[in-house]
C-alpha cells in the first residue's frame, strides 16, 4: 500500500486496493478458522475411546489399501493405547 502513496488519486486504484485489503483479512480470516477447526477435530479424535479410535484408523486403512505392501507407523502416544490385539 505504501507504493501507491506518492501517486495521485485515482478512485478506481483506490476501490481495488480496498477491494484486495478486504480480501487478503477475510483470507486469513478463512484460514484460522479452518486451523480452529482442524485442531478442535483433532481433539475430538484423540479423545475417542482406545477401541473406537483405533477401529477408524483400521477402517481408514482398509479404504485406503493398495496392493504394496506397507507399513503403519504409530507415535509413541498412539503406541501406548494400541490395543493388544490390534
Amino acid at each position: 500500500m505504501f507504493l501507491f502513496a506518492c501517486l495521485p488519486a485515482n478512485p478506481l486504484l483506490n476501490q481495488l486496493l480496498l477491494l484486495e485489503k478486504r480480501r487478503l483479512i477475510l483470507e486469513e480470516k478463512a484460514k484460522k478458522l479452518i486451523g480452529e477447526v482442524i485442531e478442535e477435530a483433532k481433539s475430538l479424535i484423540y479423545a475417542l475411546p482406545d477401541n473406537v479410535y483405533f477401529e477408524k484408523i483400521l477402517k481408514l486403512a482398509e479404504k485406503n489399501v493398495s496392493p504394496a505392501e506397507g507399513t503403519i507407523i504409530f507415535n509413541a502416544k498412539d503406541l501406548s493405547r494400541l490395543p493388544a490385539d490390534f
